[in-house]
Formats: structure tokens, sequence, C-alpha cells
């Protein structure tokens, strides 16, 4: 086996790869946590019509009628 000495050039050249990788990670992982922030307030129940027309905006009313519906 023969051991073959890295030149100053290519050791750069990772560094430099390394450092554009981190950077496309740090996007994505802001992209996606931005995206799920987005998808949960999207899939919220604010306001509830009850059966008999009244409106509720109380977190506990609305589970309580979610859960009773069901």
């Amino acid at each position: 086996m023969r051991i073959v000495p890295i030149s100053q050039s290519m050791m750069d050249e990772e560094k430099i790869l390394r450092k554009e990788l981190g950077k496309w990670r740090d996007a994505n992982t802001t992209y996606f946590f931005a995206s799920m922030k987005g998808r949960k307030a999207q899939n919220q129940i604010h306001i509830l019509t009850r059966e008999d027309g009244t409106i509720t905006r109380n977190e506990i009313e609305i589970t309580m009628q979610v859960v009773g519906f069901y």
C-alpha cells in the first residue's frame, strides 16, 4: 500500500466543500422548520360553530366539542 501525500490545494478544496455543505444543511433546516411552523398554524382550529349555531373561540370548549362529537 502506498501513501500519497495530500496537497494543500486538495485540503483547501475539502474545507470549502465542507463549509458549503454546512450552509446548505443550515438553509434546509431553516426551511424545514419554517414550513412545519406554518403547517402547525394552519392545522389548528381557532373558531368552532356548535350544533346549536353558537360560536366558540375557547380552546377547552373546542376540545370538549370535538371529543364529544367523535
